[in-house]
């Protein structure tokens, strides 16, 4: 498998000579000084396999807003080739925009990397196999699924066994989906405004913190996790937040066919978490702070624990938990307080 390497440093055009300048800028067409005298580079596999044997290359745009593309990104001659695996590193940091669709077989945040965004939101779906995202930098690295004005929506898709690792990931009307064996690992996901994110085929949620926002506006979505196939929450922290506006949806995570809730901790805290077809709670630790868990068709409880508690303010509301069709409580174990009223 190719390296490609993509680094981001500062340069300033008017601290040297301009003979100083063309001399530097020759040396880096021989590839004779180090990285770090080159600016905003885009490091393509060469022999060797070392930025150094790379030579120079130019990001597209303005250092701080950079193209990820396989026809724009990297040097003259030097083009991104899917199935390789990214190296963002530098003390630049950035904005990395996909205009293009992307496959990488891996993400590495290098040692001393700043922080990066990967910002797909231009409609632009990033697939991610391999060992998936690798984060040595003591920083917080983001892949934002958004919105652009033009109402396009991005994607991030992870496949096989690939990890998420400790990576930052927003779903804002966009989309992450597990496929395989991936995980969510330990990432920060947040779904928002119809943001969603699936687990499919026997994937899990690892370590994950997802939160599953209500929607902001009158009409708008909450955020959505769901579970298909035989996939697993695994030991994910989730939370499934009310509507923040009026007119607006909550927060929802769903388990289809026959997957698990695992052994995770689930908060719905205004929000729903539902069981459909013949999918199981596990030992999961489900509480409803003013939400709801609900079971349909045949699914069960499991071992879990479920805890309804109302809650407090003027319009308090009462967590609850209902069974319907032939699902059952299994051998779970139910708690319910009344709702606080003050």
């Amino acid at each position: 498998m190719k390296t490609q390497h993509i680094k981001v440093t500062a340069k300033h055009a008017n601290k040297f000579p301009g003979i100083f300048v063309a001399l530097i800028n020759a040396l880096l067409t021989f590839s004779v000084l180090p990285n770090a005298w080159s600016a905003n580079q885009f490091w393509g596999a060469q022999p060797g396999g070392s930025p150094a044997a790379a030579g120079p290359g130019n990001w597209t745009t303005d250092p701080k807003i950079l193209v990820w593309s396989n026809t724009a990104t990297s040097a003259a001659g030097v083009a991104w080739v899917d199935g390789n695996v990214a190296h963002f590193l530098g003390k630049g940091g950035g904005f990395v925009m996909l205009t293009s669709n992307i496959t990488a077989g891996g993400i590495s945040f290098d040692l001393g990397a700043s922080p990066f965004t990967i910002d797909t939101s231009f409609g632009a779906v990033l697939t991610i196999q391999g060992a998936g995202i690798v984060n040595n930098s003591t920083q917080t690295q983001t892949i934002d699924n958004g919105l652009s004005e033009g109402g396009a929506v991005g994607s991030t898709r992870f496949l096989n066994a690939s990890k998420a690792g400790d990576a930052t990931i927003i779903n804002f009307f966009g989309s992450t989906t597990f496929f395989g064996t991936s995980s969510a690992d330990s990432a920060t996901i947040t779904n928002s405004n119809g943001g969603k994110t699936d687990f499919s085929n026997t994937s899990t949620g690892g370590d994950a913190k997802i939160t599953n926002s209500g929607g902001t506006f009158s009409g708008a979505s909450g955020g959505l996790t769901e579970f298909f196939g035989t996939s697993t929450a695994g030991n994910a922290t989730i939370t499934n937040n009310g509507a923040t506006a009026t007119g607006a949806g909550a927060g929802f995570t769903i388990f289809n066919d026959t997957s698990t809730a695992g052994n995770a901790t689930i908060a719905n805290n205004g929000g729903v978490t539902q069981f459909l077809s013949t999918s199981t709670a596990g030992n999961a630790t489900i509480t409803n702070n003013g939400g709801v868990t609900q079971f349909f068709g045949t699914s069960t409880a499991g071992n879990a624990t479920i805890t309804n508690n109302g809650t407090s303010g003027i319009q308090a509301f009462a967590g609850s938990t209902v069974f319907s069709g032939t699902s059952t409580a299994g051998s779970a174990t139910i708690i319910i307080f009344s709702a606080a009223r003050r």
